[in-house]
């Protein structure tokens, strides 16, 4: 459990917050949502140009019994992700990083939403599209060669669950977890994910405003209030509350946190609240 903490620091640099996961812990006894809530705040490190970060991410990763770290990073999109490999399991976690705050290429990529056509179907959002498609390529080969025939879990956390999202559509993975998906592309795209895959979607709403002030780095009216989505999501998957006090400031920028399960998250807001089976 991460206590919660209500700095700027925590709130601009995620993944520089103590790991969740204690030497020796397991996946079966930790969960796999819980563990894809801690990868997806782990992505945030900057181990594509900081040694100790990666290093940091890396000793988080081997003390829940993952291994075989691989890095992918696209400097034109400012895009990121990594895969992990479970030793025991040889089960495989891809994950995308979300929102840099302070990253206009990001920003760039969030704002740019006009509809365009998804090579396996529908219509989806631009600025997600040309970011995966910019670590498509690349980590396409890296599973072809190492997890061809390996359990596959794909997670992130905002812009890097948009990515999950695509990813899911493009390889139809063993299972989807979002943490604060934004809407990914239309019904049709939604129906490219297999009926019957587990998909699961934490949602946290919050402003428009604060979220563009948090990721341009700007000061906001509540600076707790992205840290205390993230918190939520951390005590709800522990089936810990939040204490009364920070549940009353979360009331002012959460309207709600819920789990959501669905045909996939493409087609659910963190505001619509929608909510359909994953039966065919």
């Amino acid at each position: 459990m991460i206590d919660y903490d209500a700095s700027r620091d925590a709130l601009y640099s995620p993944g520089l917050r103590p790991a969740l996961f204690a030497p020796g812990s397991r996946i079966s006894d930790i969960g796999v949502d819980a563990v894809c809530a801690e990868l997806s705040r782990l992505a945030y490190l900057a181990f594509e140009i900081d040694d100790i970060q990666r290093r940091q991410l890396i000793l988080a990763l081997e003390s829940v019994g993952l291994s075989g770290w691989t890095g992918f990073t696209a400097p034109a999109t400012g895009t990121e992700a990594f895969v992990t490999t479970h030793h025991d399991t040889g089960d495989v976690f891809l994950v995308f990083r979300g929102t840099a705050p302070g990253d206009i290429k990001d920003l760039v990529t969030d704002l740019n939403v006009r509809p365009i056509a998804w090579a396996v179907g529908g219509n989806v959002h631009a600025g997600f599209s040309t970011a995966f498609a910019s670590v498509r390529e690349e980590i396409e080969a890296w599973l072809d060669q190492h997890a061809a025939h390996s359990t596959l879990t794909l997670t992130g956390h905002s812009l890097g669950a948009a990515l999950a999202t695509l990813a899911m559509s493009q390889w139809q993975a063993r299972r989807l977890i979002t943490f604060g998906c934004p809407r990914v592309g239309d019904a049709r795209f939604a129906a490219t994910i297999a009926a019957g895959l587990p998909c699961v979607m934490w949602a946290a709403a919050t402003s428009f405003a604060a979220f563009l002030r948090w990721a341009l780095g700007m000061p906001m009216r509540d600076p707790c209030a992205i840290s205390i989505a993230m918190e939520k999501y951390t005590r709800r998957l522990t089936r810990r509350p939040l204490p009364p006090t920070d549940q009353a400031r979360a009331g002012n920028t959460l309207r709600s946190t819920r789990r959501v399960r669905a045909t996939c998250s493409c087609v659910n807001s963190p505001t619509t609240r929608r909510s359909t089976t994953c039966a065919p």
